[in-house]
């Protein structure tokens, strides 16, 4: 007689054995049999046993071979869990690591956890699940790994501020950067920041601002944000302004009794600044109360003043060694406020409009403002605004 078989897989319900064979007994005898199998649940092979009953038995020498019923092992998925974290911190707990399997009864008895791979900068690491403890030699273990993500920490970028005096060159600009973590120093960024202002040389004293933005830079573990900064454009330094492009000019017709204006004209400033003009001195190459001047005196006043008031006249004489005009040199200084510079302009009175329509200048200087014994006095001057 032998014993059936059978096999399920671990924490299924038990199939039923195949049937047991025999051979030898008469049929008419009225032999039954029947079989059992081992007791267990865990995966394994266990012995079929198979019995033989009935009245008749005793006539018979009964030869029992077992069978035999196999548990083989379930089959579970296990995945792993996850995380993430920025460069430079501790790694926090990875999420939990799951299965879908396990019988409810073996679950309390089971360890899950999981575990990354190694490393620390930006990238993604793989985690594996492992499971451990109770019924685990009953399963088959599928893992599935998960994922663990570290990303990059953030740099600050920032622009430093600037000072220099007005009409100066932009400095070189420079940014100071701040936010490593793990020990690293700068020497892990390469590259620049791209920095700027919308200040140049010319602008006038304020506050410009500085900006930055990524440029060149990089880092394998950082990203980068930008802070601005100030240039501040102080007044303390000034450019001067030029006198030497101070113009004169003519004064015609002439006439002893009047005064004509001699504005100062073509003074600059570099800077585009408001600029003071004063009269301080005014010299001229003839004689006070020469010939043809009508007896009056002074012949320049407005010293002192932003302009110069001369005398619209000149020697008349026909002799062209003694008549050929008159030429004033005006003194004047100008300044900005904080700088000065000085010069002097010319005003002629020529001889006529023909022949000696350019008016000589002697080199011999006389000072306009000095005032004649015996001469009229200026306040019986009719002043005019001129027309030089």
């Amino acid at each position: 007689m032998t014993a059936g078989s059978g096999s399920k897989t671990y924490g299924a319900v038990d199939p039923a054995l195949s049937s047991a064979t025999t051979t030898g007994f008469i049929g008419t005898d009225g032999i039954t049999t029947s079989q059992t199998r081992a007791a267990g649940e865990n995966v394994g092979s266990y012995t079929v046993t198979a019995v033989a009953t009935g009245a008749a038995l005793v006539n018979y020498n009964v030869v029992s071979t077992p069978g035999t019923f196999s548990i083989t092992r379930a089959t579970v998925t296990v995945t792993a869990g996850g995380g993430n974290k920025v460069y430079g911190t501790a790694d926090p707990a990875l999420t939990a690591t799951t299965q879908v399997g396990f019988l409810p009864g073996d679950v309390a008895g089971i360890t899950l956890s999981s575990t990354r791979a190694a490393g620390n900068n930006v990238g993604s690491y793989a985690t594996t699940p492992t499971a451990s403890g109770g019924n685990i030699a009953n399963y088959v273990i599928t893992p599935v790994a998960g994922t663990f993500s570290i990303t990059k920490a953030t740099l600050i970028v920032t622009a430093d501020n600037k000072t220099r005096p007005r009409g100066a060159f932009n400095p070189a600009l420079t940014s100071t950067i701040t936010g490593f973590v793990s020990g690293d120093t700068a020497a892990v960024v390469g590259g620049s920041a791209a920095l700027s202002t919308t200040a140049v040389a010319a602008s006038p004293a304020g506050t410009y601002p500085i900006t930055a933005s990524v440029g060149s830079l990089v880092a394998a573990n950082y990203s980068f944000i930008f802070v601005g900064a100030t240039l501040t454009v102080t007044p303390q330094i000034n450019l001067p302004p030029t006198c030497g492009t101070a113009t004169g000019g003519e004064i015609w017709p002439p006439n002893h009794k009047k005064f004509y204006a001699a504005p100062i004209n073509g003074v600059r400033d570099p800077e585009g600044t408001f600029l003071t003009i004063t009269v301080t001195g005014i010299l001229q190459d003839e004689p006070i109360d020469s010939t043809g001047d009508g007896n009056f005196s002074p012949d320049g006043q407005g010293i002192g003043t932003g302009t110069a008031w001369v005398r619209a006249e000149r020697n008349g004489h026909q002799n062209t060694a003694v008549g050929d005009g008159r030429v004033y040199e005006i003194f004047f200084s100008a300044t900005d406020g904080v700088s000065l510079c000085t010069g002097s302009v010319f005003y002629t009175v020529p001889h006529d409009q023909g022949q000696r329509s350019t008016a000589i200048d002697s080199g011999v200087r006389f000072d306009s403002t000095g005032v004649i014994p015996g001469a009229r006095d200026k306040s019986q001057i009719h002043q005019k605004s001129p027309t030089p």
